[in-house]
Order: structure tokens, then C-alpha cells, then sequence
């Protein structure tokens, strides 16, 4: 099954919308006891570091999701959801995060051709050193996805400890940024896949089969 964590400051419909689409089984989580070894968690997420790992916390779902991860359940992060996966983040400097995927988080450079925060479309390109992402994508279709858009709304991005962890790249002036993380069974987007129309439906599917 999979279930959506309930996180009362983000609004969670367009992933519920794009699940019912799918035509997928799933429910949304209203407490961290209701994870199960078989599902897929996918934690969604609009707002800072803090807000997200405080209600995390008070909720009970780090030990929850930690142990879901080492039982090798499937946990999928999205936008915040995704950054939450990582051990820390410049926005919220004294906050630790779940640590499934070690890493950080950073202010995204701003420059002239490149506003922060990041709102629109970008072309993604796999890294081939993701061999963890083979699973769901296979061998030959990872690139099928470097010729198509997907939706970014953020103003910070990770960086993996481990670049065999970094899934995707989207193109800055500085140099290619993290798109999204793949670490065994927890994976991570920082663009929404559930708003990218049926690139992202595509691809989010690869991940819930």
C-alpha cells in the first residue's frame, strides 16, 4: 500500500490527485504506527527544514520511517519531503535530518539568468553512477528522461555525501545541480513529479511498482 504522510502545512492534493490518476491504492497517514514493512511512504513537503522535521519528530515518524528504511521499505521524498531524507540543511542549521540518505542541503546560487527561488521547468539528465535507481528505471530507460521537463519549485538543493546517491541533474549556470537522490529504497525529488504532467506520472510510477 502505499500511504502519504499527512503534514499539516503542505497541501497534499495534487499528490492524492495524481495517485487516484495512476489508478493506484493508497491512503493518507494519520500516524506513524500505521507504516507497514510492504509499503511504499511517500512523504511530501512545502515549507523549511525545521517545520518538517519538528512535525516529523513530535509525531513519532523518524524512528518509524528510520526503521522502515533499514527493513528495506520504500520511502519517496518529494520537494521538502526529499531534503527531509538528508542529515542537515544551511536553512535550518541546528536541525538534523532523517539521515537515510547522507548528505546536506544549501542555499541555491542565485545569478542574473538564474532567480531563487527556482519556479518553472528544466530538463533532467541521469548519472550513471546511480546504480541503486537501475532497479526501478532499468539499465537503458534512464535516459529516456533527459529530453523531457519536469516542474521545480525550491530554493535549496542537496548534495549526497556518496555521488552514486545523486539519481538526476538539472542544468545551472554554476555547474549541474541535484534533481534527485536514489539510496537503495529511498529515493527523493527535488521537482514534483505528481506536477510535471505525464513525464512525471511516468516516472513516478517506475517507483511505486
Amino acid at each position: 500500500m502505499i500511504k502519504i504522510v499527512n503534514f499539516p502545512f503542505c497541501n497534499i492534493s495534487s499528490v492524492l490527485r495524481c495517485l487516484d490518476n495512476l489508478g493506484v491504492d493508497f491512503s493518507v497517514l494519520n500516524n506513524s504506527s500505521e507504516i507497514n514493512s510492504d509499503d511504499i511512504v511517500v512523504l511530501p513537503g512545502v515549507g523549511t527544514f525545521q517545520e518538517g522535521m519538528n512535525f516529523l519528530r513530535q509525531n513519532g515518524y523518524v524512528p518509524a520511517l528510520t526503521n522502515h528504511a533499514l527493513s528495506e521499505g520504500r520511502i519517496i521524498g518529494i520537494c521538502l519531503g526529499m531534503q527531509l531524507l538528508l542529515s542537515r540543511s544551511e536553512e535550518s542549521p541546528c536541525v538534523s535530518g532523517l539521515s537515510l540518505i547522507p548528505g546536506a542541503c544549501s542555499q541555491l546560487p542565485a545569478c542574473n539568468d538564474f532567480l531563487v527561488p527556482h519556479i518553472g521547468w528544466n530538463s533532467i539528465s541521469h548519472n550513471p553512477l546511480c546504480t541503486d535507481s537501475f532497479a526501478f528505471l532499468g539499465s537503458e530507460s534512464s535516459s529516456l528522461y533527459s529530453s523531457k521537463d519536469f516542474y521545480f519549485v525550491h530554493s535549496y538543493v542537496a548534495c549526497a555525501e556518496n555521488q552514486s546517491s545523486e539519481m538526476f541533474y538539472f542544468d545551472h549556470p554554476r555547474g549541474r545541480m541535484v534533481a534527485a537522490l536514489c539510496n537503495s529504497n529511498t529515493v527523493g525529488f527535488q521537482f514534483h513529479p505528481e506536477k510535471s504532467g505525464p513525464a512525471g506520472y511516468e516516472l513516478l510510477l517506475r517507483f511505486l511498482r
